[in-house]
């Protein structure tokens, strides 16, 4: 809007962000401030720079109380700045936040508000800084200057989620900081305390989404391949989730299945070789591996009609794909892993044979026209795994 573009948005934000104005014009104010810091930092004198920290800090308390939708914008408008500002004006600002969102400084906010909001702040900064355009040149700085606060905000995330007593909706926080986070970089994987935690919050029903695709997000990790001790520790204790995804077939919840198969397959899908050196290379891990790969055939064997009944199946194609390139272009081993896997293509055969069957005419005739091309499609992708 013209209005947001104006050198005097500036100045009139802020009134716009006074609690007597109604939800939506705090917004719009919250809204004018991300879009001046985002596209038209150019504008403001350095000697300007401190006070507006001052007040982006100030608004951010006094509405900590307040609806989520204008904290959030704040959250993300502060994210910008310290963007803009980390590598030479603010280059603490991470831990100047840490010690300024403390209960002494919010008399009107409860710990746990000040805690969550710190924690969004958290996640929406890193969010912020992969959505960002920049130059390149400049994103590797930035990069940088966050991942020097990586071990602070790891710190905040565990002594959150290592107590039992926190708060679903804390902890789910929590989690999803330490997702955001965790695409920073590779040094996440060295917080191994914290994945641990992050495993035991898979067995809270409140966050246990949250934390199944905060731990795909890890394994997801193009540099998650320099840790193949962490991943085979993971493999550990996906192993242990036959009662987890028994329960989630039993109560039909189906989005606990889709992310517990998620998790499953984006272990194997990004860490192929890895299960095949370890088959041929620790014998004494070669049943924990298996274990793993018959998840993924678990998911491929979903009963039900796809798409009418299930969609998790589709899943694991890409992975059954994945695994006979790796096998056929093993170098080493081709024999060993061929004993090894016939049986589980076999049963992935018998498997297809079922999920390819048409249904009844009767039942056909009754699908949507989308629901008949994911059938098609479905097929198809069957073909080529």
């Amino acid at each position: 809007m013209l209005a947001q573009i104006s050198p005097e948005a500036w100045d009139f934000a802020w009134q716009l962000l006074h609690p007597s104005k109604s939800s939506e014009v705090q917004f719009f104010g919250a809204s004018t401030l991300h879009v001046k810091i985002t596209k038209h930092w150019n504008e403001l004198p350095y000697n300007l720079y401190e006070p507006l920290r001052e007040k982006l800090l100030q608004a951010l308390f006094t509405h900590i109380s307040g609806p989520r939708l204008i904290l959030t914008r704040l959250c993300i408008a502060m994210s910008s700045f310290i963007i803009q500002t980390i590598t030479d004006f603010w280059p603490t600002a991470i831990s100047d936040l840490t010690n300024a969102f403390q209960p002494q400084n919010i008399p009107d906010a409860s710990p746990q508000q000040i805690a969550h909001a710190l924690l969004e702040l958290l996640t929406v900064l890193s969010e912020e800084f992969q959505t960002t355009h920049m130059l390149q040149m400049r994103v590797g700085i930035i990069r940088n200057a966050l991942r020097s606060s990586l071990d602070l905000v790891m710190e905040l995330v565990q002594s959150i989620l290592s107590k039992t007593s926190a708060p679903a909706e804390l902890c789910e926080m929590a989690l999803k900081c330490y997702s955001s986070w965790a695409l920073l970089g590779c040094s996440i994987m060295e917080h191994k305390s914290l994945l641990l935690l992050v495993f035991d919050s898979v067995y809270r029903d409140e966050v246990s989404l949250t934390a199944l695709e905060t731990l795909s997000n890890v394994a997801n990790h193009p540099d998650s391949s320099k840790f193949p001790s962490l991943i085979l520790e993971m493999i550990e204790h996906i192993n242990k989730f036959d009662s987890l995804l028994d329960k989630a077939v039993e109560d039909e919840d189906m989005d606990k299945c889709n992310n517990i198969y998620g998790l499953i397959i984006a272990v194997a899908d990004n860490h192929c070789h890895l299960l095949l050196d370890t088959i041929l290379d620790k014998p004494e891990k070669k049943e924990m591996i298996l274990k793993l790969i018959s998840f993924v055939l678990r998911c491929s064997s979903t009963p039900g009609q796809y798409p009418i009944d299930e969609i998790c199946s589709e899943q694991a194609f890409g992975f059954w794909y994945m695994l006979q390139d790796a096998i056929t272009s093993s170098s080493r081993g081709f024999e060993s892993l061929l004993l090894v896997f016939h049986p589980i293509f076999q049963s992935l055969l018998d498997t297809y044979l079922v999920k390819l069957r048409y249904p009844s005419d009767n039942d056909y005739k009754q699908w949507k026209s989308e629901e008949k091309e994911s059938f098609r499609c479905y097929r198809q992708d069957i073909g080529d795994s």
